[in-house]
């Protein structure tokens, strides 16, 4: 335990931040010890939501698409926020642009920064872009780490950072979350739909018209199998540039647990997002992964989880060999108990470090 409380600042800008980052705000309120909160405008109605239990959200800011002048601003304020809160230890999860210029922000004031999540690398720092070079380089700044896996800590000392080997390894605190929304919901067994979740800058706009075409074709003898399509800012512009086959459904950007009862209904789930991945590999939900390498390794066991590539004329007939075989299996949710995070621990660590 830290000798004494100190004010902590907690900075996240998406779900996926917010989702990982909670149980840790909640168990520095619960020690009573003063928490402010500082987000963008990303996913306000998020943070706002009754059942979060957070308050002192600081929803003032707001940011621009394009990556050099949302860094610019996003450090910006948040130098004036630290000189204005004075918090002794700032807080971030993650690879996103919040975070990387929270810890240069931080850096800059010498405020000590925690980084939870570090250690994941892909070792190509340019796939993905830019969230490899901001995990790699938040790393480097960092005060303290929060690793999640001895992978990741194997990582971080091959890296050279300093004491490495002393960083404990924590459990995750996504899988908090995700007990908690499966407590509260009735997860059903009907699972007729294969869910698409796309949105790396990588994949090409022609490859990702492959993909969906050759899934669409495949099941043209299928009817009662839908494709769910989940929109989001990298394809906003597909309904104006790409007509759809009839058996594929688009979805508009939905709340996290929204999103969650789409995967919990899913045969199977074709993604490239690190999220998802965790969260499919917790909930027993075969995963398809379009993507050349991944920062979770460890989550690629060729039962749940497969990493196929993003060459669609290479990947797109095993993608659909994996489609027959669950769908013909229809493997059901499974939820591991992997509920029990170190939530506590983390806050404990934390505060501990920053203090000596």
């Amino acid at each position: 335990m830290p000798l004494h409380p100190i004010k902590i600042a907690f900075v996240f800008g998406t779900q996926a931040e917010l989702i990982k980052i909670r149980p840790v705000i909640l168990g520095a309120k619960f020690r009573g010890w003063p928490v402010l909160i500082h987000k963008t405008l990303q996913y306000s109605s998020v943070a706002k939501n009754k059942n979060n239990k957070l308050t002192n959200i600081d929803n003032k800011y707001c940011y621009p698409r394009d990556l050099t002048n949302a860094i610019n601003l996003l450090t910006k304020n948040m130098e004036y926020f630290i000189c204005k809160e004075r918090p002794s230890l700032v807080v971030g999860v993650g690879d996103t642009t919040s975070v990387f210029s929270a810890a240069i922000a931080c850096k800059n004031r010498d405020i000590a920064f925690a980084h939870m999540e570090a250690g994941m690398r892909t070792w190509d720092l340019v796939d993905p872009w830019p969230e490899e070079f901001f995990r790699k380089y938040v790393d480097f700044i960092s005060s303290i780490h929060v690793c999640f896996d001895p992978h990741d800590k194997q990582n971080l000392k091959r890296e050279g950072i300093p004491k490495a080997q002393e960083i404990p390894v924590f459990k995750s605190t996504v899988y908090d979350s995700l007990f908690e929304w499966a407590k509260r919901h009735n997860i059903s067994e009907n699972k007729r739909q294969i869910l698409l979740h796309l949105h790396r800058r990588e994949l090409p706009y022609f490859e990702f018209k492959a993909l969906i075409n050759g899934i669409s074709n495949h099941l043209r003898d299928n009817p009662n199998i839908d494709v769910i399509l989940m929109k989001n800012r990298r394809y906003q512009f597909c309904s104006e540039n790409f007509s759809f086959p009839c058996n594929v459904r688009l979805r508009e950007r939905m709340m996290r647990s929204n999103f969650l009862f789409e995967l919990c209904k899913s045969s199977i789930v074709i993604s490239d997002s690190g999220g998802v991945q965790e969260e499919c590999q917790y909930l027993g939900i075969p995963n398809i992964i379009i993507r050349n390498n991944t920062e979770r390794p460890y989550l690629v066991d060729g039962n749940i989880s497969f990493l196929v590539g993003r060459e669609i004329k290479a990947a797109l007939p095993i993608v659909l060999a994996l489609i027959d075989e669950h769908l013909k299996n229809k493997t059901k949710v499974c939820i591991k108990n992997r509920h029990a995070s170190d939530a506590a621990e983390i806050i404990d660590y934390i505060t501990y470090q920053a203090q000596f």
